[in-house]
């Protein structure tokens, strides 16, 4: 049964059986120290606090893991934390796949989540989904690559050139509606899937 707010969002148990059913996937970053990835903070004027570190924990498929925790806290609207992962070369054709995958959970008083990548060309492409970060349990968010938008200001044809992407992130940003923000982000692993 999929969470109430999106399509995409599915629980830890269906995520699993789902991941079963569509067969070979593509590895893009395990964010477990493995892959070099940095943080930061954004927005017109940052401020605030995030922080990541290495915690084992039980993973969604119920094993020990090391898994990236990321702490935030973002006093004002229109800022966030980040986490960026360069793509390596041998995973950096995403043209013949239909579907981004992450595995993740976090607890946030009204934090979104975004994911984005990096294409051939330098343009941004972003997928916001607000008021998935409660509960603390692992959830499989399922994105089709269609459904990523990039900002008129990062375009430059606004076509996905899927050949060579070079870059991916995890980004929690203000919510629409929220007074404050602040909370935990666990990120296990991103991939493609068909």
């Amino acid at each position: 049964m999929a969470f109430p707010y999106s399509p995409f969002v599915l629980n830890g148990r269906v995520g699993q059986s789902i991941l079963k059913a569509i067969g070979p996937t593509l590895l893009e970053a395990e964010f477990t120290g493995k892959s070099a990835y940095s943080l930061r903070l954004g927005g017109e004027f940052p401020s605030g606090a995030a922080a990541k570190r290495f915690e084992e924990m039980v993973g969604p498929d119920s094993t020990p893991v090391f898994c990236c925790r990321l702490h935030f806290s973002l006093p004002r609207r229109g800022q966030h934390a980040e986490l960026f992962v360069k793509v390596p070369e041998e995973v950096c054709v995403w043209k013949y796949h239909q579907v981004f995958n992450l595995w993740f959970r976090g607890v946030s008083t009204s934090a979104k989540l975004y994911v984005s990548f990096s294409d051939a060309q330098g343009q941004r492409w972003f997928f916001p989904q607000e008021g998935i970060l409660s509960g603390g349990q692992w959830v499989l968010l399922r994105v089709p690559l269609s459904h990523f938008m990039c900002p008129e200001e990062l375009r430059t044809d606004n076509v996905q050139h899927r050949d060579h992407v070079t870059e991916l992130s995890v980004q929690v940003a203000w919510g629409e509606r929220a007074q404050r923000c602040r909370g935990y982000l666990d990120v296990y692993q991103a991939f493609l899937s068909h």
